[in-house]
């Protein structure tokens, strides 16, 4: 059976999806529920934030209520997140 995600190798032996759900300019906790919820329900399991998109919370949040309703843990998921260069 194939994987029905494309995904890449790490070399811990986990497979990180290579499609994730971009969150710059999702703001506002609803509209990133609703959007996480969707994506969940579409199998996306990766999610890329940045410190200057300012949802991390909102991000964090919203997978915190959603992943068990879709039978998941916080080890399903892969989240990406970045630094600007002034807060390296």
């Amino acid at each position: 059976m194939t994987d029905p995600q494309p995904s890449v190798l790490l070399n811990t032996g986990t497979r990180m999806p290579l499609l994730g759900l971009g969150t710059f300019r999702l703001q506002g906790q609803e509209d990133t529920y609703n959007a996480v919820d969707a994506a969940l329900t579409a199998g996306y399991r990766a999610f890329d934030t940045a410190a200057v998109y300012h949802n991390e919370a909102q991000l964090g949040h919203a997978l915190c209520c959603l992943l068990p309703k879709h039978s998941l843990s916080r080890e399903d998921v892969f989240i990406t997140s970045k630094l600007g260069p002034k807060d390296q």
